[in-house]
């Protein structure tokens, strides 16, 4: 897909792709470090780590979009 960018978009195109998945993916093995510390600190059993971070997720998802429709709510 990076390349498709590139060959269409132009080089600069090209390399916004790149930089930014790097850095997304980046961020996102670092969310695996905080959720692997947190759940070392709290000592979650190891049988309940998936239930914990499904709900997390969730909850994760849901607030944001109740973020998002208040900060329209705001700008409107």
């Amino acid at each position: 897909f990076n390349a498709w960018i590139f060959f269409e978009g132009g080089k600069q195109k090209g390399y916004e792709f790149l930089v930014g998945y790097l850095l997304e993916l980046s961020l996102s093995v670092d969310n695996l470090f905080v959720f692997l510390l947190i759940m070392g600190h709290f000592a979650v059993p190891r049988q309940y780590q998936h239930r914990a971070l499904f709900w997390g997720i969730l909850a994760a998802i849901i607030l944001r979009g109740v973020m998002i429709g208040f900060g329209i709510g705001l700008i409107n």
